[in-house]
């Protein structure tokens, strides 16, 4: 957290991450209404509408003035989300930028300051760090920053969606609610899943980088001993 600054952006990333999940299920009440509009049949229109409340000329009327309507809401929610949703990443891409340039610097730093003993390592070899300082930083950002956006705006939806669900049917709505530690658990064993392939592809992708780091740094080794179909093989093994 205190790699980010401008803090500023911060909260105007959270702010616009809000805003922007709210909008979703919003978007369902106002798209739904304008289902109702477009299937309630014509008896049921004249008896309720024209008849008792006199608003509208005729079933044509209604239709056209509230499908219209609607769809103006939509379009307005349209031009939210596209402002909301720049906003939003914007902000946080500033963040995540900054944050990839200081955790860079701050690595580069402290590689130069180690003991000269240490590069003799082979987990320590320039190739394995140069990847770490590309890649391994990319990964912080996006862990940090990148990612805050979507969290955020997953939450709120979830929220706006429960409470709008409460309002309208609550019986569903709980039916729903029993359901999500299931779905919470799935995910979870899914994660779970994808992190063990993800983390078993580094270590294979670290000693691929180290094998050829070493063999561009000693390629005249490789070419008089003619080693290059072999190290090519290899390498597409890790």
């Amino acid at each position: 957290l205190s790699y980010n600054n401008p803090i500023a952006y911060a909260w105007i990333g959270i702010f616009c991450s809000l805003v922007q999940g709210s909008l979703q299920p919003i978007f369902g009440i106002i798209f739904s209404k304008l289902l109702v509009v477009l299937t309630l049949p014509r008896t049921v229109v004249e008896a309720n509408y024209v008849y008792r409340l006199h608003e509208y000329k005729d079933y044509e009327d209604f239709v056209n003035t509230n499908s219209n309507k609607y769809c103006w809401y939509i379009c307005g929610l349209a031009g939210a989300t596209v402002f909301f949703g720049f906003i939003s990443k914007f902000a946080f891409g500033v963040l995540g930028e900054n944050v990839t340039l200081r955790i860079r610097k701050d690595l580069y730093q402290s590689i130069l300051k180690k003991n000269i003993g240490w590069f003799d390592k082979t987990e320590n070899a320039p190739a394995i760090l140069t990847a770490a300082m590309a890649q391994d930083t990319s990964v912080i950002n996006g862990v940090s920053t990148e990612s805050l956006a979507s969290m955020l705006e997953a939450a709120f939806a979830i929220l706006v969606g429960i409470g709008i669900g409460v309002y309208y049917q609550w019986q569903l709505s709980c039916a729903c609610l029993l359901m999500m530690p299931f779905m919470a658990l799935g995910g979870a064993l899914n994660a779970k899943l994808h992190q063990k392939k993800t983390s078993s592809g580094d270590d294979n992708t670290e000693d691929a980088n180290l094998l050829a780091g070493d063999a561009i740094n000693n390629y005249r080794t490789v070419a008089s001993f003619a080693n290059e179909e072999a190290i090519v093989k290899k390498y597409e093994q890790m």
